[in-house]
């Protein structure tokens, strides 16, 4: 292990001190300060050099940068073949739409081929039994719903059998808007 320059300079007595000129002292401690800056810069550019060797290390696969700015040279990683073809594999069950049963499509266009597609000729309507079926559905258009809701105000001039006791003011009251009666879009 290194010993620092306090732990040197400690090792020369007192004595040995007094001896040394000022001029040198001068020099030593000027040597002393030198030593700490070099130490300071020292540490400084060992992590700049750490920062620089994680920026050259930094990939398309490792980080958020695009590919484009890899280094020359980057391969990627490629996954080795498991031997598989391409595509969807024998066995494997399909995704498809589930089809509506017949009786719930609304009309059902039969397409029949005018001639055979291995020797021309033309064919007359007589059915394989296998169909290829296709359904599309279609949305129809949405159509507004238009509800107005008025408010009525009354003016108090009758009196009923339930409010015998209401004066005929002549004061008119506005109906309130209900909470039911929805404001907004259904």
């Amino acid at each position: 292990m290194e010993k620092t320059v306090p732990e040197l300079m400690a090792a020369i007595s007192p004595a040995e001190w007094a001896q040394v000129p000022d001029s040198v002292l001068e020099q030593i401690y000027e040597l002393v300060r030198r030593m700490d800056r070099v130490e300071l810069e020292i540490a400084e550019l060992r992590t700049e050099n750490e920062l620089l060797k994680e920026q050259l290390a930094r990939t398309s696969a490792n980080s958020s940068q695009p590919p484009s700015k890899n280094p020359q040279g980057f391969k990627p990683n490629r996954k080795e073949p498991t031997g598989k073809k391409r595509g969807g594999q024998l066995g494997h069950s399909g995704h498809e739409r589930k089809l509506y049963p017949t009786q719930m499509c609304q009309e059902v266009i039969n397409h029949y081929p005018q001639q055979c597609s291995g020797c021309g000729g033309i064919l007359g309507i007589e059915n394989s039994g296998q169909a290829y079926r296709h359904q599309v559905v279609e949305v129809p258009p949405v159509q507004r719903l238009v509800i107005e809701q008025m408010s009525v105000g009354t003016i108090n001039r009758l009196r009923t059998e339930v409010s015998e006791a209401a004066p005929r003011c002549g004061h008119r009251s506005p109906t309130l808007h209900p909470a039911a009666a929805d404001c907004g879009s259904r």
